[in-house]
This record gives structure tokens, sequence and C-alpha cells, in this order.
């Protein structure tokens, strides 16, 4: 009984930290050759893995085996396209393997990793358009879609950018030393109680205050009854990360400039209503910065006091 106890557990073990390897880059347009694509895997997990037997497949019917291969714990390893071209552009890179000999679309396709017993452990469905980076498809920088951090979602849009030129293969993405300071502020609202169907309004401010640009790849709310509002873009879908992107593609924030927008709530039933202002970014913060939103759904007028943690 004991043993297979043990089993369960190693088992249960195994499947945990194969999820956690992830697509991390891609570069599936190159400015020079399409012989230099290639896609990146990062071992986000506290154990090294054995890649031997896991199966790389874009949308199609084509697929590469890995050969054994043994990726440490946070570290990462490029599949090429063709080894030998790779090498010859790219002479630094040692983490490398391939050749695995297919396309990847350059008007877009999935990108799909599968454990040897044919398990789908990550899929990524990218376009060379908005809502996803557009500068990764053909860009004369040679530039790849780069994962902004592993704890996203890298199936949406909002998890990547494409800035840093030759792409970073075999290495963290997105490493400038100076990158942009986000300061948001306030960092909570609450709006008080609120007539239902009518609408209080706050101010939020998000800052660069450091030497390079800041990266805003998504705001969202995800109730209904708090809506963001962009002065020339109108009012956000809510529920939808990628809504920005769709609007006006990812927000570039220069040094010492601030960007501000509207949070609105607007209840639809009475009661406490509590929610999240979420920002996705590339900045000195966590990629994934939230703003408590609170208000109360009234059923008679009054006035709204609102109260900010600024």
């Amino acid at each position: 009984m004991l043993s297979r106890l043990i089993l369960f557990w190693l088992l249960i073990g195994a499947s945990l930290a194969q999820a956690q390897v992830v697509i991390n880059e891609i570069q599936y347009n190159p400015y020079l050759s399409d012989e230099t694509e290639f896609i990146e895997l990062y071992n986000a997990g506290p154990t090294s893995l054995n890649l031997g037997g896991w199966i790389f497949r874009n949308g199609g019917d084509e697929e590469f085996t890995l050969p054994p291969y043994s990726l440490p714990a946070g570290q990462y390893v490029v599949l090429a396209r063709n080894l030998s071209a790779f090498q010859a552009y790219y002479d630094d890179v040692d983490n490398v393997i391939g050749s695995y000999g297919f396309d990847l679309g350059n008007d877009g396709d999935q990108v799909r990793l599968f454990d040897p017993d044919d398990n789908l452990v990550d899929l990524v469905p990218y376009l060379d358009d908005r809502p996803w980076p557009d500068d990764a498809d053909g860009d004369d920088r040679n530039r790849s879609l780069e994962l902004i951090a592993p704890v996203l979602d890298n199936s949406q849009p909002y998890a990547w950018l494409a800035e840093t030129e030759d792409g970073t293969p075999g290495a963290p993405n997105l490493t400038d030393d100076d990158v942009g300071e986000m300061s948001v502020s306030p960092l909570s609202i609450t709006y008080g109680e609120v007539e239902i169907g009518e609408m209080a309004s706050q101010t939020v401010s998000i800052a660069n205050t450091g030497d390079d640009d800041l990266y805003i790849t998504s705001l969202v709310t995800f109730d209904p009854a708090f809506t963001i509002e962009v002065s020339g873009l109108g009012v956000l879908e809510w529920g939808n990360p990628s809504a920005i992107l769709e609007v006006s593609g990812i927000l570039e924030i220069a040094e010492t400039e601030v960007y501000d927008f509207q949070v609105h709530f607007s209840p639809d039933r009475a009661g406490e209503i509590s929610d999240n202002l979420q920002i996705i970014n590339f900045s000195n913060q966590d990629p994934i910065f939230n703003v408590p939103l609170d208000g109360i759904g009234g059923e008679s007028g009054g006035t709204p006091e609102i109260e900010v943690d600024p």
C-alpha cells in the first residue's frame, strides 16, 4: 500500500513538473532567412526535466520529437528549424537542439508542446497582427515574440512583447538594464454607495519614473459594474484582457510621461461589489499589478463618497 502511495505522488509530481515547461519565445518570421526560425522553451519548475521524447508540433501535421536533453530548473533551450543556419547566425548560443525542419506560419500558426505520452503541455496560437505584437512579423530589427513573464497566460497576446533586436534565444527575455519604473495612483479605489444605473468615476494615473520606456499590454476589469474609459479610445470591453491591444496596440509610456484614464463604477445590482483593475506590464513592477476596486450598489439616490489609497 505504501509503495502505491509513493508511486501515486511521484506521478502527480511529475505531471505538475511537466506542466511548468512553457513556450517562452517564438521567432516565426526572421528578417534575413526563414532557416533561422526558432522557438524557445523555459523550465519554470523546481527540478530538471528530461525532454527526450517530447513533441513540438505546429498547427498542421508537422512535428519534431526532441532528443534526450536535460533542462535544468530556471533554464532555457532553443529548438531550431535549421540547426546549422541558426548556429551560424547565433554563434554564441550553445543550448540549442534541432533541426525540426518545418515552417512556422508567417500569417499566424500554433506552437504546441506535448509530453512523451502525447499530453498537451503548452499551446501558443499566435497571429501576425493586432492584438498580437506585429513587430515580430519580418521586422527589419529581426525581433521575435518574447514572453513578458512565465506566470502570464502565454496563449494570450497581452503576455507578449516584440522589442529586442535579434530576439534573445537561449537567454532571459527583455533584459534591458534600464526598464521603465511604473508608479500607479491611486493604489485602491472605494466608490462608496452609488445608485443602480448611476455612475461614479475616478482617474487612475500610470507614471513612468524610470530611464526607459514602460510597456502596458493590458488594462482590464472583470465585473461589468466596473469599466475603463481611455481618452480617444472609448470604453474598453470589460473582462477582455486584450481590449487595449485590439483598439490601440501596446501602450508605450516614455520616461517622465504620465498616462491617465478613467475607471467607472456603475452598479447593476444592489450590495457590495468588489473587483480588481489589472495592469499587465513590463516594468520594474510585477507583471500583474492589481488595483482593488470596491463599491456598493444602492437602491436610492445619494452622493458617492470616493476614497482612494494614494
